[in-house]
Formats: C-alpha cells, structure tokens, sequence
C-alpha cells in the first residue's frame, strides 16, 4: 500500500471532496460527444462506484488512479484489478493485475482490460471466464442501472473509502492537481462473500503415454461357430469342430493420444473336421461335410481406442482370402466367395508394459451383397497374446496458455506508464514445485513431494498404472472453487441406422406403455444433434472485445466444471454475438473436441452455439433392408421457406447397395395385390434414386407435419416404394379438464411394431383421437398418466388371412404409472474426484418399484370387440456409488407384465400377441469409466407359440464420465444399431479455475 505523499512533488493538490460511497459519475456534461438528445449514443456510463486502498488524480496525463484492491461498479458490472486508470472524461479505462470482471452469472479474468465506453471496443489478455449464454457481458448501458444501485447499498470490505465526484455547475472537471489519499482498511462483519482473487491454472504432471510402443506381433488360437454375426455378439450359438491358428503383425500408422488406426495382417490355418454340413450346393442336404485343411489370410485396418492404462478396444476392416472355399461355407450360404470382407471387433487387455491378453470376434462375409453377390460368411473366436515394441513419444495433446498476472509464475516486473508498479502480493508469487515431471517426483500420503529416484517403493520406473494414481493423487488436491454442482441440460449427438422411417408414437410407447427396463425402450428416429449447453468456461490469450460483441482467434471452452476438463472444444475465429434479448450467439471456425486431453477429434468446421442449439446434418449414411436393399446414401438440402409459416425440408438419396447388386428385393410384381410378397427385380437407373421429405407448419392455431419417404422413382414400383404420414395437431385448454391434445391423421403404408409379430404394414388410416397426460408426484411416489379416445379408417394386414382387411376402428386406452422410492442410501462426497468422478449426477444406492397399469378397448366395423387389460411392474436396484474403479456401481432391473385378453382383433398390427412378458435390465460398471447396458425381453405366456424366445434386446457398451458419456449399441432382434455422445450441461456456484494447461512463459500464447 502506497503513503499519503503526492508523489509528484511539483504539482499543488487543488480541492478534493471525498464521499462515502466510492467514486460517483452522476452528470458528465464536459464530454462533447455526449448526445443530449439519445443519452445512450456515444457516451460513458451514468454511474460508476469505485473502491480502492489508493486513489489518484495526475493532472498531467489527465487520469484517475486506483491502486490496490480496486472494486470498480459500472451499471451492475464489477471489475476488480490491482490497478485501474480512468481518463478525465471517464470515457475509457485500463485495468492491470489480477483483474476480475463479473456480471450476473458472467465471470471473466484476466492479466488486463482495457475499455473505450464511447467506441464500446476493448481488450482482454491471458483470459479465463465462465460464459452464460442467457445473458450478456460486456454491456455498460444504463438500463442495468437498478442493479447498479442494489450494489451500491452493500457495504465492502472497507468502512471508510475515499471518492471523486463531479462538479454539476462546472461543464469541466476541476484540475486537481496530483493527489495520493491513503484509505483506513478495517474488517467488517458485514461484508460481501470473501474475495478468492484469481482463479490461478494448476501446473500438473505430464500426462503419462498408455501405449509408446508402434509394432505388435500376435499368437492366435481359436474356433469357428455356427451363428448369425448378431447372434455372435451376446455369445448365441453353436460351436462348430473347427479350429484356428495363427501370427498377426500390426503396425501403428496414425495416432491422437488414446486413439490410433494401426495397419495388421494376419495369416491363420483352418483345421475343420469332420461336421453336418447345410442344405446348399451339394446332393444332399444336411449330409456332413468331410474334414479339411486351408489357409486363411486377412489384411485390414483397424481403429484402437484405449479407455484405461490397460484396457483398449479395437475394430479391423479389410479383406479375408481363404486358400479353398471351406465346406461349411459354401453349404450354409447359397453363394459364396474365396475373398469376401473382414471384419474383426476385438478386447485388449495389457499384462504388463509389453505383453497382453487378446480376445476377438472373427469375421468374414459378403457385406451384404458388395462381394459377388454373397450374403453372410462366417464367424469364429480368437484369443491370443501380443508383444510389442518399438518407441513412439507422442507430444501432448495440450495448448499452453499463459499464466495470468496475480498468480503464481507471474507478476509484473515493468513499471506502468504512470510510474506506479503494480503491487503483488507476495503469496502469489513464491515459486512452486508442481511444475516437475511426474517422473521425478510422487505425492506422499502427507500430500508432500518426493523424488521417485530416492523413494524405496519407486527404485523401478513406475508402471502406467502407477503413474495414473500418482497424477490423480496431484489433481485431488487441486482447490476446484465449485460448490452445489446441478446438472441442468445435454447436449446429444446421436446417430441410428437400421430404424423404420414411419415408425411413429415411439416416446408415448416409452412413457406410458407398460413398465420395461430402460434399456429395453423402443428405439425410433433421432435428430443427429439436439439439446444445448447454455453455460461454458472460456479460456484464450487475448479477446477483443467489439461494439457488437467479442472476438478471438483461438479460444477453448468447455462444459465441465472441473479442472483437468475431461472435455473441451478449441475453436479457431471465435465471434460472439450479443442478441437484443441479451442472449449470446457465438460462432466458430474450425474445432477440435479433445477428450481427456488424450483424444483431439475435428469436428464441424463452423458451429453456433446459442440458447438452442440449431446444427444441420448434411451427409447421411444408412441401411434399410426393407425398402432399400440395404445401404444408401443422402444429403440433407437447406430447409427451403415456402412461406412465413411453412418450411420444406428434403434428402435426395442414392441406393448404393441396389447400385452394386443390380437387383432389388424390396417390391411385390408390378400390377400384383398389395398384400402379394416381394419378388426380386432388375433395376433401373429410378430405382437408384429415393428422397425424403417432410413439410412443417402452422395452419391457424394447428401445428402441421407431413413426410413422404421414397425409395424408388421407377414408376413401376412407385406406389409400393413410397410411405407417407401427415398429422395437425392442437392443444387446447377446457374448463376443469386442463390442457387436451387433439390429433387428425392419414398414412399411407405405415409401419407398425408389434413384439413377437415384428413389423406389420397399415396399407393406409386416417382418423382422429383426443388425449390428456399429465404428471404428479406424492410423497415417495411419482405418477404419470394418459387417457387417449380415437376412431379411424384401417386398411391393414389381416391377423388370421394372408389378405387386407377395410374396416373402422375405434379405441380408448387409459394408463398409469407409478415409481416408488423404498430406500435411498448416502452419495459419495460431492467433489470432481467421488460422486462426480463418472457420473453427472450423484449417485444414491437404493430400492424402488414401478408399476403399470394400462385398459384397451377396440371395437371393429365388422363386430369384433378386443378388451386389454395389463398390469406389469417390478424393482429397480441400484448398489454402489460409481466413485471407485472397479465394479462400484451396479443397476438392476426385472419387471414381468401380465396382459389378460378378451376377444380379438382382425388386424396384425394392435393383436394383443404377448400375453406374458420377463424384462431384466443390466448396467454393470467394469472398471473406470466403461459399463456394460443391456436388456433382454422373454415370452413367458405358457399358451403362446413364442414361449421362451426373445422378442427383444439391446446391448450397449459405455464410456461414462461426469463431462460426457460415448456409447456403441445394438438390438440385434430389431437390427437397429447406432453410436451417441452426450455433453452436459451444469449450473454451480463458484469460479473454478483454467482448464488449459499453463506455461510458465508469460508471452506464450496456446
């Protein structure tokens, strides 16, 4: 803290009035760009507050300083720095040291400020900051001016500051002279929150390398089984009398950090004995197939990503070459081939550094047709061990960042151009020793430091393992500055291949059908991204602020509120936009989504985050068996505006996989019954060709959507290679009963799903229904419920005749649904390294029961009446709190349904079929951040002919973290497959700290 003497000795101090409240700017009239006409165009701010242990006048450069704890209050903005000037005409001011800039739930530091209020430009440098979408930041105009005052009334940590205030006879400022006034500091019980000064960058340890070794050489051994590829994945089926053996070699060709695309060839000998043999290409059918020798070679690519020290998955593409076509074969398979397409999913597990244990599913075939016409192949199990070797140091993933001025490793040394020197206190900058390499030092129990290469219990070179828990132990003791972490939304990514497109109702069936476990939902058309991320932290060596918003030519921002971010977005020409509504638009230009700082994955080369997200999908790669012979490709046009209130979206498509094949089996004969069966056909160029499309808008008060799905423009097969579906729906409000749904209809062959049945078609329907749901909660006990009542006009396929049935339907179905909370045990601590370790949310142990109980009633035009009534339910477990490595969380879930029938409908798509149903739901943590989803549904109705088959299933493999979670999964009943990734978004008290590594080079930009 600086004396009371003028420190400019030649200068005669003039008059000085002193206030009680900081520094006031009532009326600045000497400005002559202010404009009395539109006071909020080209002028400074109305009010500003200023407190500080020091504050200045120098009548030679004409400014106001303040110097040492500086609080600055500008409209309902604070700003605190070590130092601030502030011109005459309080036009523009400079912020050094430990700056600190906050408003409403906006937080920004930085190294210096600098702000011209006329011109509304500025500059940050060495920024850090948390950013809400929802609001805006820098943004001075008076209309904050309430808030202003409700922070003035609040008492700081000072009792006594010194002001300036300005004279409102005079149009000029008094020259007072050079004025140093020293203020009394005193402590008061009445304070603000403590101030935690800068959020300062931890220096931690180098993250270790899981796998610096680029060549592998693998032994193999194993089986042939007789299954389908789908089957093959949850271990169904036959193993077959033939054996394996091998050597694999591979080669790491492309790597970023935990991910790697590694080129490998393998040669096996096959020694098939003697076995039954199939009904193809030999006299008789089923007649074993005698024993036989060949070899086998493969060549392919493969994709690694390793989700711990010792645990990484793989998947190969490529080529398989049989040296003879194999007997089993060539009589399970009407057509096949010596060289057909490889495809390998595999599971490494390390022994040691070097040495590890390997199992993989072997598979060869034609990739549904690309291989001379050749559908399926064969599948087999292979084990074996891997040694590798070889040295490959990757360079970290991670930018550097300067360390901001008022944190440890940085401090001003120059003096500023008044000649003051910014003062630092000294605890901010003793040197540290967390700058070491992780392979000089460990964390004792005592969280002390000591040197690896003197500790008895390192005298080896620490494993991976080893020297994960060394720089986790590092990372816990990192102070965080987060409290009562929530989270609020996700952001999801997802993409589904293999679901019907006139597959409708899908989340109604979810919600209000009978109780199934979670994973065992239906599975219906997705939007590739949606969702939002309203509230990210921000981290870039300099943002320049505009008249308009701010700008940055690289910037990192991230969802997660802890440091190390387990996942970040580094986003090049950064330009944030502030709305009229106060919200915040920003845009970038290219992007890298880094995981862990391990994993750099490009991502879309321009992308807008706002309140709603609004992200377009252009390319779409997908597979319909059904209507399009497999796989196809699209591109998603720019929505096309036809009016203020109606939008056209379109997808022109090409059927690649018809292309390659010259063939399709997806149509019944031109001119034949629409309830014949599909034949196969000779295509032309129209067949090639589909589209999707689908028209949104308002008609009055009605919402309208209709959609057309085309997979052909061959006119011989348009009107059974087309699917179309338009519903207008309202919502109404009525006295007493609240908000109803009202919904007309019409489809044009719709699909419909109905458990052991499959996929039915409704030829065409149109009708109308009326629906109320709602929601309540009492005490321990959450409910839901829908009452929907409806008639339409059926075309669809007969139950018990190979024919369609025209008739009417009407229908009322009522459902319930309860969960009740029996036990709830106590989450983990709530901090970054426990609850919050996997898991957005923290984790209860517990028991609960859900329950279902659901009424149907159908009457037909031909007299026929069907009468459901169902009750299903069962408990969901939960043991564990998900904040250890290894088998700590564990969810449970077996629910069985009971419908009783009476009477029947005469149409395949609403027959009550599954009478008696066992649902088990599993979701096992495996170790760290990997869990195993599955669920499995049985027919258990002793009458029906389905008893004990499988009429539904769903197995995923995660990776779940609290930031995000990455999921692969499959329903191998259904064939619907797909991936998602999923960023959330959290509310949280506090500022936590940069989440960019730090260099201690202060002029190193990352």
């Amino acid at each position: 803290m600086f004396s009371g003497r003028p420190i400019d000795s030649h200068a005669e101090p003039n008059e000085f009035r002193a206030g009680d409240s900081g520094l006031s700017v009532s009326d600045l009239a000497g400005s002559e760009l202010i404009s009395q006409e539109n006071p909020n165009e080209l002028s400074p701010p109305k009010e500003l507050e200023l407190k500080a242990d020091i504050q200045t006048y120098d009548s030679r450069r004409k400014i106001f300083l303040a110097v040492g704890n500086v609080e600055l209050l500008i409209n309902g903005a604070s700003l605190k720095a070590d130092r601030i000037e502030l011109d005459q005409e309080f036009n523009s001011l400079k912020a050094y040291g430990s700056v600190r800039f906050s408003r409403g739930s906006n937080y920004f530091q930085a190294s210096s400020f600098t702000y011209d209020f006329i011109n509304k430009v500025g500059e940050l440098k060495d920024v850090y900051g948390l950013l809400e979408l929802d609001s805006s930041l820098f943004n001075f105009s008076s209309k904050d001016k309430a808030q202003s005052n409700t922070n003035a009334q609040n008492k700081g940590s000072r009792n006594e500051l010194k002001s300036f205030e300005t004279s409102k006879e005079n149009k000029a400022i008094p020259d007072l002279g050079l004025l140093a006034v020293e203020t009394k500091l005193e402590s008061s019980e009445e304070s603000l929150e403590a101030d935690l000064g800068m959020a300062c960058p931890p220096n931690l340890p180098i993250i270790p390398d899981w796998q610096p070794h680029p060549w592998a050489v693998t032994l193999w051994g194993g089986q042939m089984i007789d299954s389908s590829f789908g089957d093959a994945f949850v271990f169904k089926g036959r193993k077959r009398p033939e054996y394996l053996l091998g050597i694999g070699l591979q080669k790491r060709i492309y790597r970023s950090g935990v991910f790697s695309l590694e080129l490998e060839g393998n040669v096996f000998q096959h020694d098939a004995r003697k076995q039954s043999g199939g009904k193809f290409n030999q006299d008789i059918p089923y007649k074993d197939s005698p024993a036989q020798n060949f070899g086998e070679a493969t060549l392919g690519i493969g994709a690694r990503l390793w989700v711990q020290p010792w645990l990484s998955f793989s998947i190969v593409e490529g080529l398989s070459y049989y040296t003879q076509i194999g007997n089993y074969e060539n009589t399970f398979r009407t057509k096949t081939a010596q060289l057909l397409n490889y495809l390998g999913f595999e599971i490494e597990a390390s022994l040691n550094r070097r040495l590890s244990l390997i199992g993989r599913l072997h598979h060869r075939s034609g990739a549904f047709g690309l291989f001379d016409g050749v559908h399926g192949g064969g599948n087999g199990y292979l084990v074996g061990f891997r040694y590798r070797w070889g040295t490959q140091v990757e360079k970290q993933i991670s930018d550097m960042a300067p360390i901001p001025v008022g944190c440890p490793g940085r401090h001003i040394t120059e003096k500023s151009p008044s000649s003051f020197e910014v003062p630092v206190r000294e605890d901010l900058v003793k040197d540290t020793k967390t700058n070491e390499s992780l392979s000089d030092l460990i964390i004792a129990e005592d969280n002390s430091f000591l040197d690896i290469n003197n500790s008895p219990a390192y005298a080896e070179k620490p494993s991976r393992r080893q020297e994960e828990d060394l720089r986790e132990k590092r990372i816990s003791l990192i102070d965080q500055r987060v409290s009562n972490l929530k989270l609020e939304n996700t952001l999801t990514i997802e993409k589904r291949i293999g679901v019907p497109k006139a597959l409708r109702n899908i989340d109604e069936k979810n919600v209000y059908g009978g109780v199934k476990p979670s994973q065992l939902t239906y599975i219906g058309n997705t939007k590739l991204i949606k969702g939002r991320i309203k509230r990210w932290r921000v981290q870039a060596t300099k943002v320049v602020i505009t008249p308009n918003g701010w700008n940055a030519d690289l910037m990192g921002f991230t969802n997660d509120p802890y440091t190390p971010s387990q996942v970040r977005i580094d986003a090049q020409d950064v330009f944030a936009e502030e709305q009229k509504d106060g919200s915040t638009i920003i845009k970038t230009g290219q992007n890298q989504l880094i995981l862990e700082e391990r994993l750099s994955i490009p991502v879309a080369r321009s992308y807008k985050l706002e309140k709603v997200e609004e992200v377009e999908n252009r390319w779409v790669l997908g597979i319909d068996r059904d209507d399009r012979d497999g796989f196809y490709i699209g591109r998603n046009l720019k929505p096309i505006n036809l009016s203020k209130n109606y939008n056209l979206y379109l997808q022109p498509q090409y059927n690649f996989q018809r292309a390659i094949d010259g063939k399709t089996g997806s149509y019944i004969a031109p001119g034949s019954s629409s309830e014949s069966k599909e034949v196969v056909q000779s295509t032309a160029f129209s067949d090639l060709l589909g589209l999707e499309a689908s028209l949104e808008g308002n008609l009055w008060d009605w919402r309208l959507e209709t959609n057309a799905d085309i997979s052909t423009f061959n006119t011989k097969n348009l009107a059974n290679g087309s699917r179309y579906w338009s519903a207008i729906t309202k919502t109404s409000e009525l006295p007493l009963v609240g908000e109803i749904d009202t919904r007309l209809f019409s489809t044009y062959r719709y699909r419909a799903w109905n458990g052991s049945l499959g996929e039915s078609d409704i030829y065409s329907a149109f009708g109308t229904f009326l629906q109320k749901k709602g929601e309540w909660e009492w005490g321990k006990s959450k409910n839901n419920y829908l009452l929907r009542i409806g008639a339409g006009n059926y075309q669809a396929e007969n139950y018990r005749e190979n024919d369609l049935s025209d008739l009417w339907r009407g229908n009322l179905f009522a459902s319930i649904t309860n969960e009740y909370s029996l036990f709830k045990g106590k989450s983990a601590k709530l901090d970054a390294n426990n609850a919050f370790r996997y898991s957005p949310k923290a984790i209860l142990p517990g028991l609960g029961i859900t329950s279902n109980i659901n009424f149907s009633f159908s009457g037909y035009g031909d007299g026929r009446r069907q009468a459901l009534f169902g009750i299903s339910g069962g408990p969901n477990m939960t043991f564990g709190r998900f904040d250890k490595k290894l088998f700590s969380y564990t969810r449970l879930s077996l629910t069985s349904g009971l419908t009783f029938k009476r009477g029947s409908s005469p149409f395949t798509f609403d027959q009550a079929i599954d009478l008696g149903t066992l649902g088990i739901g599993l979701t096992q943590q495996v170790y760290g951040a990997l869990l195993l989803n599955a669920g499995f549904e049985y027919n258990i109705d002793p009458a029906s002919q389905y008893y004990g088959d499988i009429i539904n299933s769903n197995v995923e493999m995660m990776i779940q973290r609290r930031a995000y979670d990455f999921g692969i999964y499959y329903n191998p009943y259904k064939k619907i497959g797909g991936f998602r990734i999923r960023l959330n978004d959290f509310s949280f008290n506090g500022t936590g700290i940069p989440f960019i590594p730090s260099s201690n080079t202060p002029d190193k930009a990352f």
